[in-house]
């Protein structure tokens, strides 16, 4: 793994934040346009010191010639070009948008009334904060009150009032700020439901050509600030997915982070802590040149209106954000994706190796077992007649991944009591069915619901019902829709019983459904989803001891136990706008980490085009089948396709276990993408031949150098 070294001037930046910080939130001045810098004696109720700051101005400009952060007196923060030209300015657009100080928070009542309010124009304004300075690390304790007049009675006069410690330190050679929750202080009846750090820092007013945003939507996107645009953009994205009993589902992010990026550098923020409460926001104008990009935390989840407010769940851990200054090495994406993919492995969400050998580049066939466990449309016998009939038409490593078995969870039975395990052969045939794959190097993996139980189990008082949706059907045109069933009793059984079927069945593997995109906070036990992710992230690793693990969807917080993911996606949903570029920026974080396929080849309509897109993406092409004969998705239609496609494929398995380093757009429809600074393939997407790097790409093919 090649790790980007930070520069000497991004060393010089992170070193002196914290004095910037310190030196100017009180009553520095720091003029954007050049003038005369006053010397100020800066004091609070913890620090007295007298400091010049035209001291920081010089280093600044003789040491860094760059970038730096900085706070004029009205608390916003910045990123400063030492030609006097403001990057991102928290002026006018963003005071406007109210999200330019260090600390937003929204705090409730008791009687579900919400008040939004910002560390400038409250805290600072009212002249409510303390500062402590100690070695390589800056403690700011704001706190709010309604007006300034509580804020003259103090903390313990008011019957409102909010504390909140903020901590800037540096960590790894980065930047962090963070806020421990359990050191939040209210008064009686009061809640601090969501939290933003330094939302203001990534606010745009008037970008240059070429300046962006890069978000984790899908497979990544780049947003572009300079372009009109015919209509705005406000995009939410939770972090690990929707909490269903909170919250409709909705699409969330890929990996945890976020960045802005100029010509020449990048700045990336990881959520670093607090990831499961966490929403990314971006938001862009119509207007060329301005947007934000900011992340959210729900540190007290509501529901209900004004008497009936009840608290859903509440959070006491760490929430931080950790910022990367680096220099942009050709793509910013690129950049942003090894930077990325270091911090997710020393973080423990990803390994820095492939877990489970696929042997050959196997081919992803994702096989509908039943209906909503009633119509069964591909039985183990089934199955195993796929298998062997792909094998025979040279396909010679198989990944199969079997819906339905298991797809509406246990219900509450043990796995050999299962009626829909017994309508599809029960777990005898699925024994020879796994046999059959070992004995032809091709491997089996049954889909398994954590979350979801029966209509027994989901009838039970206290316990949640709620539709969720499922993509197998949404290819089938069929209704998407089980029940679900949030509680930690449930889920922990269906994870044992799993372990008990791996166990039991020789040679067989897990695929974790709903787990994959969806995370439950325990509404019986009060677990909040932080702690959910926890519980289920370790007893998650208990089903990767007797089996390899798979994915439906690329799930970070489970990436580091998975062997594989089914199914990842080639673009961003906001794919179209002519503002949004997608790239495979969460691709290039997973690869070598994992083996992942793309989107269906055969559902999606694409056929040698859609393998190519796998191929530009680092993905194994990947099939969705039923046995039905009638049926638009029957493997019989695709079979002497799929071996086609196969022959023409397998040499990328040279490729497989490696680092994706770098996806270039050479030519329209040309693309040149790295593996281990060493292995490159080019993929031509025209139809006519073209020349890169002198080399000659046939019209619609690949080639691997």
């Amino acid at each position: 793994m090649k790790k980007i070294k930070l520069s000497k001037k991004v060393k010089i930046i992170i070193a002196i934040t914290s004095v910037l910080l310190v030196a100017s939130i009180v009553t520095g001045v720091f003029l954007l346009g050049g003038g005369t810098v006053e010397k100020n004696v800066l004091t609070s109720k913890n620090v007295s010191f007298e400091e010049d700051t035209s001291s920081y101005k010089s280093s600044v400009s003789d040491n860094i010639g760059n970038t730096v952060l900085y706070n004029p007196e009205t608390a916003f923060v910045a990123i400063k070009k030492s030609n006097n030209k403001v990057l991102l300015p928290m002026g006018k657009v963003a005071s406007k948008d109210n999200i330019s100080s260090l600390l937003n928070i929204t705090v409730r009542d008791r009687k579900g009334n919400s008040y939004i309010m910002n560390s400038n124009s409250n805290s600072v304004d009212f002249g409510a904060f303390q500062i402590t300075e100690e070695k390589n690390l800056l403690k700011i304790v704001f706190t709010f009150f309604k007006d300034k007049d509580s804020a003259k009675e103090g903390f313990k006069l008011t019957g409102f009032a909010v504390e909140i410690p903020v901590v800037f330190t540096t960590e790894n050679g980065n930047l962090k700020v963070y806020v421990d929750c359990s050191e939040i202080k209210c008064s009686s009846g009061l809640y601090v439901e969501k939290l933003s750090l330094l939302p203001g820092l990534l606010s745009v007013d008037n970008a240059l050509k070429g300046e962006h945003f890069v978000i984790p939507d899908g497979s990544g996107a780049l947003v572009d600030l300079s372009k009109e645009n015919p209509e705005e953009i406000n995009l939410s994205l939770d972090v690990f997915g929707s909490d269903i009993t909170l919250t409709d589902y909705k699409m969330g992010a890929t990996i945890p982070c976020y960045a802005f990026a100029d010509k020449k550098e990048l700045l990336t923020v990881f959520i670093s802590d607090g990831d499961a409460l966490s929403t990314i926001y971006c938001n862009r104008k119509k207007t060329a040149g301005r947007g934000n990009l900011y992340s959210e935390f729900t540190l007290t989840a509501v529901s209900g209106e004004n008497t009936a407010m009840k608290l859903a769940e509440q959070y006491d851990g760490m929430v931080s954000l950790t910022f990367n200054f680096s220099d942009i090495q050709k793509n910013s994406y690129n950049t942003l994706a090894i930077i990325s993919r270091d911090f997710f492995i020393k973080k423990g969400y990803l390994s820095d190796s492939i877990k489970y050998d696929f042997g050959d580049l196997p081919f992803f066939i994702n096989v509908i077992g039943s209906e909503k466990g009633r119509d069964v449309l591909t039985d183990f016998d089934d199955a195993s007649e796929i298998i062997s009939l792909l094998n025979s038409k040279g396909v010679r490593n198989i990944a199969l991944r079997y819906s339905g078995a298991l797809k509406g969870g246990l219900k509450g039975d043990t796995v050999s009591k299962n009626p829909v395990l017994k309508s599809l052969g029960g777990t005898e045939k699925l024994a020879s069915l796994c046999k059959l794959a070992t004995d032809q190097r091709s491997s089996v993996w049954v889909d398994v619901n954590i979350f979801s139980g029966g209509t027994t189990i989901a009838n039970q008082k206290g316990l949640i019902r709620a539709p969720l949706y499922n993509e197998q059907y949404l290819y089938m045109a069929k209704d998407s829709l089980y029940t679900a069933v949030s509680d930690s009793s449930i889920s922990g059984k269906n994870i044992s019983d799993a372990y008990e079927l791996s166990g039991s069945v020789e040679k067989l593997n897990i695929a974790l459904n709903d787990a994959s995109f969806l995370l439950f906070t325990d509404g019986n036990k009060k677990l909040n989803r932080q702690q959910m992710l926890e519980l289920t992230r370790e007893n998650v690793k208990a089903l990767s001891v007797n089996s390899g693990l798979m994915l439906g969807k690329p799930a970070l917080w489970l990436m580091n136990g998975a062997s594989a993911v089914s199914s990842v996606p080639s673009q961003s949903k906001l794919e179209g706008n002519v503002a949004i570029t997608s790239v495979p920026l969460l691709q290039m974080v997973i690869h070598g980490s994992v083996v992942y396929g793309g989107e269906p080849v055969n559902a999606t309509k694409g056929g040698w085009v859609s393998v190519l897109k796998s191929i530009e993406y680092g993905a194994v092409p990947s099939f969705l089948f039923t046995y039905e004969e009638c049926n638009d998705l029957s493997y019989g239609t695709y079979a002497t396709q799929t071996a086609q496609y196969y022959s023409k494929v397998k040499s990328l398995k040279a490729v497989q276990n490696l680092p994706m380093t770098s996806h270039e757009k050479l030519l329209n429809g040309v693309y040149k993408v790295t593996y281990g600074y060493n292995k490159v393939v080019y993929i031509n997407y025209n139809k006519s031949v073209v020349t890169v790097d002198g080399l000659l790409l046939s019209p619609q093919d690949f080639i691997l150098v």
